[in-house]
């Protein structure tokens, strides 16, 4: 992979901006999927430098825990603000009753920031100059996989009784800018049927592949190159067997001129200063569900962390 495609990967994708979510004018209808091999996988790019550090940073001031705690919160501090910027959320009302899905985007930064937290909540500082080899070992499954990683949350935005989704998750259509509409080829079973949603959030994954056949020719599926905008569409969704109509999950992909290799830093959502015994993949109720508010993205990061590794 060239240069300019490395430092998007490492810059660009923390400065995308979620778009606003919405009903679908129309349903998209999915091209069949014949997958092949992409030319490139995302998740075998180089860790990036600036994550790289943190970590080295954490191992040089082991001996000094305010130190080594103030890496930590860094690394968190990256992990929320990238799951802030790769995912987009529609509320949805059906005659009074709300609920909030929210879908994430697992990048290769997400990923790599997850091994990243679990060895500094772990302590595992062994890997001082050697991270970049370890974290693709340790990813190496999701390497091979080929696909995209979406984790989709479902949460109720006021207290209820219970009530219950279903949404065809594989309807879901992801479509670019070759007017690709590409179904999910695999998916948690849970999200496959009816969902009862009370007071406790639902979860799970959702992949599409990163390469598929069209024209006897295997096209990339995500391509910083050409993709800027990228959509998701669902053609229905029902509540209590109520049909609540089509949405679409919309997120900035990259942009057309990359300005990265002059102006490299970028700017956070939120400043997070954690405490230290709460930066941990342990999952708990939602103290906020303003989506402004750091404490949101906080719940959602450690979740998302809690089920990619499933950390004790």
């Amino acid at each position: 992979m060239n240069r300019y495609r490395k430092r998007l990967l490492g810059v660009v994708l923390i400065s995308i901006l979620i778009c606003a979510c919405g009903e679908v004018p129309a349903i998209v209808t999915p091209t069949p999927i014949t997958t092949c091999d992409p030319d490139s996988n995302l998740y075998e790019d180089r860790i990036s430098d600036q994550l790289n550090n943190i970590y080295d940073q954490a191992v040089e001031s082991v001996t000094d825990i305010e130190t080594y705690n103030i890496s930590r919160q860094k690394a968190f501090k990256e992990l929320v603000n990238y799951v802030y910027v790769l995912s987009s959320t529609a509320d949805i009302d059906s005659d009074g009753k709300k609920f909030r899905v929210t879908i994430t985007y697992v990048s290769p930064e997400i990923a790599q920031l997850i091994v990243i937290n679990h060895y500094l909540y772990k302590g595992i500082i062994k890997y001082k100059g050697e991270l970049k080899e370890q974290i693709k070992t340790q990813i190496s499954g999701l390497i091979h996989r080929n696909e995209h990683v979406f984790f989709i949350t479902f949460i109720a935005l006021q207290q209820n009784d219970g009530l219950t989704i279903k949404i065809p998750i594989n309807e879901f259509a992801l479509t670019n800018t070759n007017n690709l509409n590409i179904q999910p080829i695999h998916y948690d079973q849970n999200l496959g049927r009816p969902i009862l949603i009370n007071n406790e959030p639902e979860y799970g994954f959702f992949y599409f592949p990163m390469a598929v056949m069209k024209n006897v020719t295997c096209q990339t599926v995500l391509d910083r190159t050409y993709d800027t905008r990228v959509r998701l569409n669902i053609p229905n969704i029902w509540i209590d067997d109520k049909e609540v109509g089509s949405r679409f999950w919309e997120y900035k992909y990259a942009p057309l001129i990359d300005m990265t290799t002059i102006s490299p830093e970028h700017q956070y959502n939120f400043s997070i200063k954690q405490p230290v015994n709460q930066i941990t993949p342990k999952t708990g109720p939602f103290s906020s569900l303003d989506l402004e508010s750091e404490s949101y993205w906080i719940s959602i990061a450690r979740m998302l962390w809690m089920e990619m590794t499933l950390d004790p």
